[in-house]
């Protein structure tokens, strides 16, 4: 999965591209779906319709879209699909990319990033990526963003924090409110 960044001077926003060409394309198809039939003039149809369509975009966008990596001076945010964690800089001792990227805490606790990109062995010979291949590259760019921030932080200073990521929670609510209201 290749990262797209988000950068300023001070924050770096880091997920993959494969759920923003999915969403991208699933959307197209509902926006085609809703179109089509209001040219037939249905539009109560439609409009009963509409929640339906609206789900799986929610669904591609909160699994695949939302989940993400933030690196900034004096966090390191993880948003995954209902919730996010804020982690100071002082708590992180280590990030591990693999299959996941995994940040493992102070107290040996460990945060998974569903979002971030991370490299896994290669599907056809079941090895990790030679040296000079995108992904290797790929993951020593995220090392080279994050580790600066880890070495410079005080060990044991600054919290981390874990909340409820309020546009999963209330954006779910509102499409699950909404397909209820259709009459299933």
């Amino acid at each position: 999965m290749a990262p797209r960044s988000t950068q300023s001077p001070s924050r770096t926003v880091l997920r993959g591209r494969f759920g923003l060409w999915l969403l991208g394309i699933a959307s197209a198809f509902a926006l085609y779906l809703v179109v089509d039939a209001l040219a037939r003039g249905v539009v109560g149809e439609t409009l009963a319709l509409l929640p339906w369509l609206i789900l799986p975009l929610w669904v591609i966008y909160l699994l695949l879209v939302r989940p993400a990596l933030v690196v900034t001076d004096r966090r390191l945010v993880v948003v995954n699909v209902l919730f996010r964690h804020e982690l100071d800089w002082g708590q992180v001792e280590d990030i591990q990319l693999r299959y996941q990227a995994k940040v493992v805490l102070r107290d040996g606790s460990t945060v998974t990033a569903w979002g971030a990109p991370a490299v896994g062995l290669d599907r056809t010979t079941g090895v990790a990526p030679a040296v000079g291949d995108p992904a290797a590259a790929q993951v020593t760019g995220i090392k080279r963003l994050v580790y600066p921030h880890i070495d410079d932080a005080t060990p044991g200073t600054g919290t981390a924090r874990r909340r409820w990521d309020l546009v999963g929670v209330v954006g779910s609510v509102v499409v699950i409110v909404l397909v209820g209201l259709t009459g299933l």
